[in-house]
């Protein structure tokens, strides 16, 4: 393929394959779309086999070394090559699920890093107007963020995952899960926002964002102040009773809603939001293209719940994209299509509660969120996901270290893992305590002052002793 990929393509045509037809075939994985199977301790044996025969490591170095070249001299069989190799694993209807809760997790999350490197590589190489050979293949990696949207929404609409959410299901045979859902979220969720926010006007963009909703609400509900969860928690204490479910013992309670140890949590996602950019970004879009697309009742829940999360979190900002939908979008009358009706009805309720102050706004949106059985779910995800300060490189986590960059492009190496053997350093932080960085220029992207550091003695400390 390296040194002579047109012959080789050419030498497969004439037996009736093309490489990408042959390599399609070769990564499918037999049982990885088996429904039952994430409930159990172990995978299917056939999973097992190709996690075991080194599948996911093979995938990242396939992707790195093809996306290295990806955006000057890839021939289109090359970049056909790349792109079905990263998205192995999104193709399956259950092939992440199965990544994240069976795959080594010292190989899935450099897997999960370098794919939102290859989308964050390629929105700069466009933004840098390159050569139109160059900006083709920038697009055909973009594309890959869209696969990646969609696992993510297959990911949300998955019950064996919601289960996980209640405490129950695959959370409790393999904790894995969640450590890598958390990289998950932290790694892609930037980088798909990233793209979808740049390309909203295709409508097949707007339609990945409808499945993406889901999580920014779970990512915004774990910035919320702990006492602006507490209706919330109340209120599904409340129906867990009056449904007759088992009552948990009041430490497992403790743990479910994460205790005592909520704020520090809730710091740390606010922190990296402010550096990898906030999903209320996405729900703007949304918001803006409301009549492009087909809303389902499970999305327009999604849709809902990332409105009110937005609005106990973050109403200033969720205040800001509201002014931004266009008056000029909007018919003088109200539409008599359903589409057409529920923007309307979306856009005013929004444009009257963000009349409000914030402090209204947010109690509002909380009490809202009470109300609704898919909002009170929302308070449980803050103490299932890791904190942006965990995880990576931690003891016992059994994860390699990763960039504190949120927006790193940094494809250097076999594997993500490899960084951290080469180099770079760490800063500290008075209120993140250490983060890595792979390079000084991914440590000078980061703006500490604003988005990171807390001040204090170890704000200092981390100025003197950087990489």
């Amino acid at each position: 393929m390296e040194t002579e990929p047109h012959g080789f393509n050419q030498d497969l045509v004439a037996a009736r394959g093309t490489i990408t037809q042959r390599i399609k075939r070769l990564l499918e994985v037999p049982g990885v779309a088996e429904t039952g199977s994430l409930a159990s301790a172990e995978p299917p044996a056939s999973v097992a086999a190709a996690f075991g025969a080194g599948l996911v490591g093979g995938l990242e170095r396939c992707g790195r070394f093809f996306g290295r070249r990806f955006l000057t001299d890839l021939d289109p069989n090359q970049r056909a090559m790349c792109r079905l190799a990263l998205s192995a694993l999104l193709a399956p209807p259950s092939g992440l699920q199965h990544a994240l809760a069976f795959g080594p997790p010292e190989q899935v999350a450099p897997l999960l890093a370098t794919m939102a490197k290859l989308v964050h590589a390629s929105m700069e190489h466009l933004g840098k107007g390159q050569t139109e050979s160059g900006a083709t293949s920038a697009c055909d990696l973009l594309s890959l963020a869209k696969e990646m949207s969609l696992a993510l929404a297959k990911l949300w609409a998955d019950p064996r995952i919601a289960a996980g959410g209640c405490g129950e299901g695959p959370a409790t045979a393999r904790p894995q899960l969640w450590r890598l859902l958390t990289i998950l979220l932290r790694r892609w969720l930037p980088a798909v926002v990233r793209v979808l926010v740049a390309a909203e006007a295709c409508p097949e963009c707007v339609s990945s964002a409808q499945g993406c909703a889901g999580w920014a609400a779970v990512v915004l509900a774990s910035c919320a102040d702990p006492r602006q969860l507490e209706p919330l928690r109340a209120a599904d204490a409340a129906a867990c009773t009056a449904a007759g479910a088992v009552s948990r013992p009041e430490a497992a309670a403790a743990a479910m809603y994460g205790g005592g140890v909520a704020t520090a949590a809730t710091d740390d996602w606010r922190r990296w939001i402010r550096s990898a950019g906030s999903p209320v970004q996405l729900l703007g879009m949304l918001l803006r293209r409301l009549r492009l697309v087909e809303w389902t009742d499970g999305d327009v829940r999604s849709l809902q719940d990332c409105i009110l999360a937005a609005a106990m979190v973050d109403p200033e900002t969720l205040r800001s994209e509201v002014a931004l939908v266009a008056l000029s979008h909007l018919p003088q009358e109200p539409s008599e299509h359903a589409r057409g009706i529920f923007a309307d009805i979306a856009l005013t309720a929004l444009q009257q509660l963000c009349a409000c102050t914030d402090a209204a706004v947010a109690s509002a949106a909380a009490s809202q969120l009470a109300a609704r059985s898919s909002g009170r779910a929302l308070a449980r995800w803050p103490a299932l996901l890791l904190t942006p300060g965990e995880g990576e490189g931690e003891e016992g986590a059994g994860l390699p270290l990763a960039c504190g960059n949120p927006r790193c492009t940094n494809l250097a190496g076999t594997s993500d893992a490899d960084l951290a053997a080469e180099g770079g350093g760490r800063k500290r932080c008075g209120g993140r305590g250490s983060v890595w960085f792979c390079s000084a220029a991914c440590q000078g992207a980061v703006q500490w002052s604003a988005g990171w550091c807390g001040g204090g003695a170890g704000a200092g400390a981390g100025r003197r002793g950087g990489a």
